[in-house]
């Protein structure tokens, strides 16, 4: 499955955040395939992961390249990026996903290697202000790791991924909590193996967690915490295989979710689910035989932003209120895709992504204002 793929072809190094002054922001995503998993979040009202904040006017301007960063260098003449160390584990780590809720306090999550590389453990460090400091993480059976983050308020946040009992092992579901205090785990209504890729909140009783379950072909999965416990909804996707990678919601009555669709062992067309109030119902996206989407962010319901990349080109779609549109965007080098959209106003939009040169990947940041 992709998300095995991931832990799989991780490469080694230490976990890194990438921070801009002035913004809150991180460079985590790892790309597998037809599938990326990563989460980005800009500073937003209300601590909504994804940049999602009730309000304001839609924005359709162009995106501008403003600058690519390299690992270990620090770049970015427009937005002032540094890169800010984080505590590794002596074997390989990485993050995946990151929120935001003030400039004294962040989470970020991912997953750190044993020593003998052969299994995963899931990593959560928090930022006070100051430094980012590892904090203990449940790990149920042999192996688990995380792919995103939501911060309601300063004990309320929540990290989705996926665990096994062993190596190798079937992967489940996989949610934790924190209160506060600790992060424990809190089960989810799922028999089936899958992963959970990102995850959203409005509220202490209104989150919402997207990826894929496995019962005979992949399916996918959306999950709806209500205060009490998590529920699944009985929206399926696409006929055949389909998951679902990125999530964002502005009201306990509208929420955007994005995945692509499985061939054979490739990723097929694209599509948007939009969740009404009452019910997920699929949206028609321009080009969607053509491209993948990795992640999404909403201001309103009049107002929201997807991307993604395609065989030759960076994907980034804008929803006006009635219909989604392709937004030109500017992109270097070959093999381009974004792999997270944020935005805090209609006039803050970012992406981020990464691209080749021979013989190296490098990330690179979109604006929009």
């Amino acid at each position: 499955m992709p998300t095995r793929r991931l832990i799989e072809s991780t490469r080694g190094g230490a976990a890194a955040v990438i921070r801009a002054a002035g913004r809150r922001t991180s460079w985590p995503g790892r790309s597998l395939g037809g599938l990326t998993i990563a989460a980005l979040v800009v500073g937003a009202g209300g601590g909504v992961p994804g940049g999602a904040a009730p309000g304001g006017a839609a924005g359709t301007g162009a995106m501008r390249l403003v600058s690519h960063v390299q690992a270990g260098k620090t770049a970015g003449r427009a937005c002032g990026w540094a890169v800010v160390q984080t505590p590794s584990p002596p074997a390989d780590s990485l993050l995946n996903g990151v929120a935001t809720r003030s400039s004294a306090d962040a989470w970020a999550v991912g997953g750190s290697r044993s020593a003998e590389g052969d299994s995963l453990t899931a990593l959560i460090e928090h930022w006070n202000g100051r430094s980012w400091n590892r904090v203990p993480s449940p790990h149920p059976g042999g192996v688990s790791w995380l792919t995103a983050v939501a911060v309601v308020s300063a004990r309320n946040a929540w990290a989705v991924g996926a665990y096994a009992n062993q190596v190798g092992g079937r992967n489940k579901l996989f949610t934790v909590h924190w209160n506060g205090t600790a992060w424990r785990q809190v089960p989810v209504p799922v028999a089936d193996s899958g992963v959970l890729s990102a995850v959203t909140a409005t509220s202490w009783s209104d989150v919402w967690a997207v990826g894929y379950a496995v019962h005979g072909v992949t399916q996918v999965a959306i999950l709806h915490w209500n205060g009490r416990g998590w529920t699944r909804a009985p929206y399926r996707g696409p006929t055949g295989s389909s998951y679902l990678t990125g999530v964002a919601a502005t009201s306990t009555g509208d929420a955007w979710a994005v995945g692509t669709t499985i061939r054979g062992t490739d990723a097929g067309p694209a599509f948007t689910v939009r969740w009404t109030g009452r019910k997920w119902q699929r949206v028609p996206i321009p080009d969607a035989g053509t491209i993948q989407l990795s992640a999404v962010t909403a201001l309103s319901s009049r107002d929201a932003w997807a991307a993604g990349g395609s065989a030759d080109r960076t994907v980034i779609e804008h929803w006006d209120g009635t219909n989604w549109a392709s937004v030109p965007g500017p992109a270097p080098g070959v093999s381009r895709s974004l792999t997270s959209v944020a935005a805090s106003s209609a006039s803050n939009v970012w992406a981020v992504g990464s691209y080749h040169v021979v013989p190296n990947d490098l990330t690179f940041a979109l604006h929009c204002t």
